[in-house]
Formats: structure tokens, sequence, C-alpha cells
């Protein structure tokens, strides 16, 4: 065990999906999801590296995520709110996305802002289907993103050309020293998702839901001891295509790019309070010859 890496308990799930249905974007059922992830789950003990000693770092388009240094984000002092901290996070979490990716234009879909709860399950905040069926979501005119109506729009128009992708990119950060509950990330290389993922749908008309993890014990697993505000984990839930490709019929897409994440206890900080933290889901539209998207299909990565 090299320095500052840990044994802790992941919990995978040892059934299919429950027969109840969550709308996951309403809190109390949130919270009730939550609740199921947590108590259904199947317990293993796993060597999670810390990347703060590893010499060589991850890479979002070769590994799957990429922790960033020293973003500091302007204001985040004053925050006193959820209002406050969506605002400035999400934008500054934008601004992240498309510097580090070269994005033509980054937006965000969703933000989860949790002071006490944190999900034990592990998981992607949506399935490749159902990121699919978000965008048709959007094209068809529902607006449940968090920004103005003109720059729904905006995203439309980019939806229906032919010459981007979109990239969905989670960008999670602790609002506080992290101690107590962790975030891990799964190795891209080392997960399977046609196999491995037990999709979850939500009840309601939204295309809303998740997909939980069967276990494997070759999974390799990632954190950063001591996250800190200024240190966020970007890491890649899906890429797609646009234009005609959204019109036609649903299909989930291949070859599939997503990185399984879940909370987890440090269990040397057990009388520690609850992490504060949001984690924002943004999309990312790249033009189809950006040479991000390029590594990303070269299949180089797996070192991580």
């Amino acid at each position: 065990m090299k320095s500052g890496d840990i044994e802790a308990t992941l919990l995978y799930s040892s059934e299919g999906p429950p027969e109840e249905a969550y709308d996951y974007d309403v809190v109390e059922e949130e919270k009730k999801f939550i609740g199921g992830l947590c108590t259904a789950d199947e317990p293993h003990r796993f060597l999670i590296s810390n990347v703060r000693y590893i010499k060589e770092k991850p890479d979002l388009f070769l590994d799957g995520f990429h922790y960033v240094e020293n973003d500091e984000v302007k204001g985040l002092e004053n925050c006193k709110v959820e209002k406050d901290y969506r605002a400035i996070c999400n934008a500054a979490a934008e601004r992240l996305v498309k510097d580090h990716v070269g994005a033509v234009a980054t937006y965000t879909m969703l933000a989860k802002y949790r002071t006490k709860t944190r999900v034990l399950g592990i998981h992607l905040d949506a399935s490749p289907h159902d990121f699919e069926n978000r965008m048709r979501w959007i094209l068809n005119g529902k607006n449940s993103l968090e920004f103005d109506v003109g720059r729904l729009k905006e995203l439309k128009n980019y939806l229906q050309d032919d010459n981007h992708k979109f990239v969905i990119i989670q960008v999670w950060r602790p609002l506080e020293k992290n101690l107590k509950d962790p975030f891990a990330v799964c190795s891209m290389s080392s997960v399977t998702i046609e196999e491995e993922a037990i999709v979850v749908r939500s009840q309601g008309l939204k295309p809303c839901g998740c997909a939980l993890w069967k276990y494997k014990p070759w999974h390799r697993w990632y954190y950063m001891e001591h996250q800190m505000p200024n240190e966020p984990i970007l890491f890649i839930q899906h890429i797609g295509e646009t234009g005609q490709c959204l019109k036609d019929k649903v299909k989930t897409p291949t070859p599939i790019y997503a990185i399984p994440h879940t909370a987890f206890e440090d269990e040397r900080y057990g009388q520690e309070k609850s992490r504060h933290s949001i984690e924002t889901t943004v999309i990312a539209i790249l033009h189809k010859d950006n040479p991000n998207l390029k590594r990303l299909e070269s299949g180089e990565g797996g070192k991580f």
C-alpha cells in the first residue's frame, strides 16, 4: 500500500432495479432514492488509490477523470445559502469545463447541492440511454435546465448541428475541506458498462434515472485525500452525437464512455461532520474535429 492509499468499503448493487420508481428531480423523492441505494447495496472492500501521491496525474480524455489544482472560485467565501452556492459554482463549472476541453459552449444541465446527504452507492447519474433522452427532451422544448430561455435556444441550435458532439461532464467540488466521506471514481478502463450497469428508470415524464453498479474484483478506484474547494474533479458521464443522430430512433450509443462514482466513509474521520459539496452536470459542445475527442477515441488510456 502506497502512502495515502486507503482500504475502504464500497457499496455495489446486489440486485436489479427496485420495484418502486422515483422522480430524481424532486428533492423528497431523491432522498427516498438515496435511501434505497444505501440499504440495497452489497459491500466490498477495495484499496482506493490517493491521486495526491501519484506522480503522473489522470487525464480527462484518456482516463475519464481529472483533478484540477488551484481553481479558486471568487466569492465562494461569501456564500450563505444554497442559491448563492449554485449561482457561483455552476458558472465556475461551465468556465472550467470550457477552458479544459476546448468547448465552443457549455451549459449547466443540473446541480446537486448537499450539506448532509451523500450517495453511498456506486452509480452513474444517468444511463447512456437516459442522457440521450435528456437531449431529445431539450430539443422538444422542455426546459428543465438551470439557465434562461435564450441560452436554451442556443443549445438547441448546437444539438441540431451535425458538426458537433455533446459531452456530459460532472464537476464535483467540496465546499470545505473534505474528511469524513470522500468522493471516489472508478477507472474508465476497468469497467464494462454494458455488462455491469443496472439501469434504474424514474417515474413520470421526465427522462431521468441512473445506473447502479455490479461488483467486479478488477475495478480500480481513486480519490483525493483531504480534497479542498479549489481542487474540483472533472469526470465524463456521456458522449453523444448531435444533429440527425438525435432525431433518429432512440438507441444506446457505442462505444460508451462513463465513470462510475460514489461517496465512501473514511474510517479515520468517523466523528467528523458529513461533507458540504456541489456537483454540477455540464453539457459541453465540442466540434467534431476537437483534438480531445480524437485522444479519447484513440483508446490510449488505461494507465489508471
